[in-house]
């Protein structure tokens, strides 16, 4: 039992790049950790819950750093990722914005809703390895973040931010959505009328700040901003939920190094 628990924390997932065999070897060692040493916090899990764990592992190390997934809907997709999702896709949002390499979505469950794509990995606070602030992936293996309605939620974004960026490959984007103040809050601070759960609300000029002043400037680049809303709702009375939508999209590209820009 400690031999398997002391090689799978030695190797640890951070440092096992996917393809690799080093991740290999990692991914078997997780497997039998988890079903012969069975740590801390997993004695009590349902089996389904731990084979949910190695399958978070499999679709990693299955992925293609190189191969795009397919940008198809999810079949249950609920809440704000669905209002604009057919939108984006005939735009070309999804076709510019998403990149090779898998794809998680954070926080996909707040509508009762699964991961935007097919093919994503949904992360959430329920999700086996995932503490809710360290993501559950080694350094540079994810091609691109889908983080809709998340960031309002969050006390310290400026870590969940920092950590997006660990986990994403050069040129890897994440793309995040937050309600736009002036159209679904109406108010300039909290609490929100319509969610108490909103620690602060946002403005593209508050957002882009937020980035601004928590992550390292070499790592990143605003690649989009858009407002997106119904020009009706800002005039709106405030005890009236606005019809939608009532978002701001803005994506981060990680930087590769030597490259002009």
């Amino acid at each position: 039992m400690r031999f398997f628990k002391t090689l799978y924390l030695k190797i640890g997932i951070h440092t096992a790049a996917p393809g690799t065999l080093l991740f290999a070897i990692h991914h078997r060692l997780y497997a039998l950790y988890c079903t012969i040493a069975k740590p801390a916090g997993m004695r009590s899990m349902p089996r389904e819950t731990i084979e949910a764990a190695r399958h978070l592992e499999d679709i990693l190390h299955r992925s293609d750093p190189k191969v795009r997934i397919d940008l198809l809907r999810s079949d249950s997709l609920g809440g704000e990722p669905a209002r604009l999702f057919d939108d984006r896709l005939e735009e070309g949002f999804w076709g510019k914005f998403v990149r090779p390499g898998p794809v998680v979505d954070v926080g996909y469950k707040g509508a009762g809703s699964t991961p935007v794509f097919r093919d994503a990995i949904g992360l959430d606070l329920d999700t086996p390895g995932y503490d809710g602030k360290h993501m559950p992936f080694p350094d540079g293996s994810i091609g691109s973040i889908h983080a809709s309605h998340v960031l309002e939620h969050i006390s310290d974004y400026g870590f969940f931010l920092r950590e997006c960026f660990r986990v994403l490959a050069e040129r890897g984007t994440l793309m995040i959505f937050v309600p736009l103040m002036d159209v679904y809050e109406r108010r300039a601070t909290p609490p929100s009328a319509w969610n108490d759960d909103h620690k602060r609300f946002y403005t593209a000029s508050r957002l882009l700040f937020e980035i601004e002043s928590t992550v390292p400037r070499p790592l990143y680049r605003v690649i989009h901003v858009r407002e997106r809303f119904r020009f009706s709702d800002l005039s709106m009375p405030v005890d009236i939920h606005a019809d939608g939508p009532y978002e701001i999209e803005c994506v981060l590209e990680k930087l590769e190094p030597d490259r002009v820009y």
